[in-house]
This record gives C-alpha cells, structure tokens and sequence, in this order.
C-alpha cells in the first residue's frame, strides 16, 4: 500500500468547510491541537474559540480577578475576537464599571446573533439601561442581533428597532401595560417574530384574552409561543375559565399557521385534588391539538407533551418552557461543544 502523501502535499480545503469540520469538535483540546497544525488552522480555530461564550459573574467577586472580565477586555482589544462571536450569554452580578466594559465589548461584537442577559438585582439596572439605550441608537450597534433573552423589557424594547430581531424571550413578569410597549416595539423589527416568551401581570380573563389576541394579530409567523399570564386572585382561574380562554383563542391562533409549539400558563394554578391535575391538563391540551394538528409540542400549567400522529410523549416538568432558565431558540440551536466558559 502507498503511503499517505505528506500533510504539507494535501491541497488545502476552503476555510468554511475546516470550519464548519471544526466546530463539530466536542473538546477544546483537540481545538488547541489543530490550531498547532497549520498556520491556516490556526485563525480558524481562534474564531471557533470565540463563536459561543459563556460569563458568570458571581456576586462578592472583585472584578479585576474575574476571568470573565479578562474575556470582555479580550473582545474590546482584539477584532479576531470580537468579530468572531456570534452567541453571548451574561448571568450574575455587575459592578458599575463591568456594566461600561460589556457595552464596550457589545460595540465590537458587530457579528452577534444571539444574547443572554442574566443579570441579578445587584447589577446597577439605571446605569446599565441607561448605557444600552445610547448604544442602541446607533445602526452599528449589534446590527445582526435575530434573538435576545433578558430580565430588561426596556432592552428589548430599545433593540428591536430595525435589527433582524425575529425571537425575543422575557422571563420576568411584567406588567401588562410594558407588554404593549413590548409588542409595539417588535413591528419596528426588520425580520418577523417567530419565537416569543412572555410572562405578563393581567387584571381579569378578557385583559387575557386581549394579550392573546393582540399577539396573534401583530406576529402571524410566529412558529413558538411560551407565554405566562398571572391573573390577581386563585378564582380567577378554574379549570372552566382555563377552557373558555382556549376556546376564545382558536380562531385568532388559527391565523398562526406555522404555529409548532405553544406553552400557555395561567397562574395561580387552578384549585384541585394533586391526583387530578395531569388528567385535567391533558383534556384540555387535547382539545387544542384537536384544534390545530400542526402542533408538535403543548404545554399547559405544569404539564407538556411531544407530539407526534397519536402518540404523546411527556415533557420533563424540568424542560417545560415555563422554567426560568429554560429558552427554546438556546436549547435548539446547535451548542458547540467547546462553548467558551468563563467564570470566577
């Protein structure tokens, strides 16, 4: 048998196929090997290094020490860098001066699509708000940002203005008056909303009823739905109410006709005996499936299923879309395996 021909022999393949070829690599270290390979290679998996990062802020940290602030001085410093992420998350606490520095390195990120902000209640909220505001002003800021998940409806809203911004997910309440503003702000989007997830404080069952209309009239590609609607008073919801609400509903999400998933929670939950709750739940997700048969997954209160012809396969309540760090577009997108973690 001949022998292989040399590496140095191999012609060399196009740097959107090694990257793509790389980024199907499961550990950093062999990504630090290739990048020894060839002088080539190396660029390439530099931004590879960079397409998926991670930073944690924990609280009572100094920010000077913190790896994760090392990486945001890293994206402000160097365009490889910056150039080459495309998806950010942001969990925890930041000090003031941090806050100034995420801006900064959000300015360089032109590439982003996709951004995570996780911030705790110790984060200067004025100052960061502030600071975003400004930055949104500015055409050049996040230019190609299609999806964001964060505590801050202000940071959406003040986003959404002519960037492709087609998936928003807001898991903190709000009220209702704020999801108006919300909605308002997604028609200045340049590309239709396909995803969303709201969690959004209602007077009554019409103020619900409202809310849904509102959002199947305003975004008719939708493909996903997770909303959270909590009403003031227990008998406010019944099973009866949850029913009528469904029913209301079905001839304003008909209009939805790429509609794949829809997570529809009431709260307070409705009052019963605990051995009846799953049973109730599935009658009524029954009766929406019956209405639209295009509906790969429902979830109801603290109950869900995969759907798939007459089979229906449970989802984990660990999974349900209700769950605070639980975003679909994060769960669904291809994660690469050498995500860039930093943390304290």
């Amino acid at each position: 048998m001949a022998a292989p021909p040399p590496l140095a022999a191999i012609p060399p393949l196009p740097d959107d196929i090694l990257f793509n070829i790389f980024s199907r690599l499961d550990n950093r270290r062999y990504l630090v090997s290739a990048m020894l390979v060839r002088r080539a290679w190396y660029h390439i998996a530099e931004r590879l290094q960079y397409a998926d990062i991670i930073l944690r802020f924990p609280l009572f940290e100094e920010a000077g020490d913190r790896r994760a602030t090392r990486c945001l001085r890293t994206l402000t410093n160097s365009n490889t860098a910056a150039n080459s992420v495309r998806h950010l998350t942001v969990s925890g606490t930041l000090a003031r001066q941090t806050v100034a520095l995420l801006l900064d390195a959000l300015r360089r990120t032109t590439r982003l699509i996709s951004l995570e902000l996780q911030m705790g209640n110790h984060t200067d909220e004025d100052g960061f708000l502030a600071l975003w505001k400004a930055a949104c002003e500015s055409t050049q800021f996040l230019p190609q940002l299609s999806a964001i998940n964060t505590d801050y409806a202000a940071a959406a809203i003040s986003v959404a203005r002519g960037r492709p911004l087609s998936v928003l997910g807001l898991p903190t309440l709000m009220e209702s008056t704020v999801s108006r503003a919300v909605i308002d702000s997604l028609g200045n989007s340049s590309a239709p909303v396909t995803q969303l997830r709201l969690y959004i404080e209602v007077d009554n069952m019409p103020a619900a009823l409202n809310i849904l209309q509102s959002i199947c009239r305003s975004f008719t590609s939708l493909h996903i739905i997770s909303l959270q609607l909590r009403l003031p008073q227990p008998a406010d919801v019944t099973w009866e109410t949850f029913g009528t609400l469904l029913e209301d509903t079905a001839p304003f999400l008909s209009r939805l006709h790429s509609l794949r998933v829809l997570s529809l929670v009431l709260i307070p939950d409705p009052v019963d005996v605990d051995s009846r709750y799953e049973a109730r739940t599935r009658e009524l997700a029954r009766r929406v499936v019956d209405h639209f048969p295009q509906l790969h997954r429902v979830e109801l209160r603290w109950h869900g299923w995969f759907v798939s012809a007459d089979r229906w396969t449970p989802v984990s309540q660990r999974s349900l879309l209700r769950q605070l760090d639980v975003w679909l577009y994060a769960e669904a997108r291809h994660r690469l395996g050498f995500s860039r973690d930093a943390v304290s």
